[in-house]
């Protein structure tokens, strides 16, 4: 290996190093990186070097490649120490991941239809997950089974529930509902969230208008909290 090649992978190593253990990077980000810091190397090029460093990371175990052009990075542990939890995780859960979460910051929600079946509203399952994103431009990647949403807002730590919860409510009269009491259930969400009502009103209104109130007898119970 020569000096250069072992600069490149050294470059590569520290960008993974930056990233928490099991949040998935993308090799076109590693790729935008690489020719911020070396301009003067053709996209092309750079992107072939990521490739190798990449590749040399994942026969030294510093990385898993979950997906095409998607690695994890891993964590070692001691014999008798827990398992790695994204040692399991399939090429949908990590992009799952990468879509609603940067770091420590929250940027995107499960959201309908998918979600319909997973809190017990629906029966119907389907193999897609649907993500609402603050990355809604992001390319998802072959053989990957999410479907990505623009949110109605961007997306923070202090709206994704009431924009989750509100994507559920809008989704008792656009997506399919077999639950014997969907208002129950949704309350219950609502409950354990610690949504405050008023304000789940207010934004609903401010996303869908209030349409609402000639609506879904069920939408209508909800949102008036009763």
């Amino acid at each position: 290996m020569t000096v250069e090649h072992r600069e490149y992978e050294h470059f590569v190593r520290s960008i993974v190093r930056g990233r928490p253990y099991g949040e998935p990077l993308l090799t076109g980000d590693v790729v935008r990186l690489f020719v911020k810091r070396r301009p003067e190397i053709p996209v092309e090029r750079a992107r072939k070097i990521v490739y190798w460093a990449l590749g040399r990371l994942v026969r030294d175990d510093v990385v898993r490649r979950c997906a095409r052009g998607v690695y994890i990075r891993t964590k070692r542990y001691r014999l008798g120490d827990m398992i790695d939890k994204t040692v399991g995780m399939t090429r949908t859960e990590a992009m799952s991941r990468l879509l609603t979460r940067s770091k420590s910051r929250i940027i995107g929600y499960e959201t309908v239809p998918s979600l319909m079946n997973r809190i017990g509203l629906s029966t119907m399952m389907t193999r897609r997950i649907d993500i609402a994103t603050n990355k809604y431009r992001r390319i998802i990647p072959e053989r990957v089974n999410v479907i990505v949403h623009k949110p109605p807002l961007t997306v923070t730590p202090g709206n994704v529930r009431y924009l989750q919860v509100i994507s559920i409510i809008k989704g008792l009269e656009t997506c399919h509902v077999d639950a014997e009491n969907p208002q129950k259930i949704v309350r219950n969400i609502i409950k354990r969230f610690g949504l405050d009502t008023e304000a789940l009103k207010t934004l609903y209104e401010k996303i869908h208008g209030d349409g609402w109130k000639n609506g879904s007898p069920t939408v209508a119970r909800i949102l008036n909290g009763a």
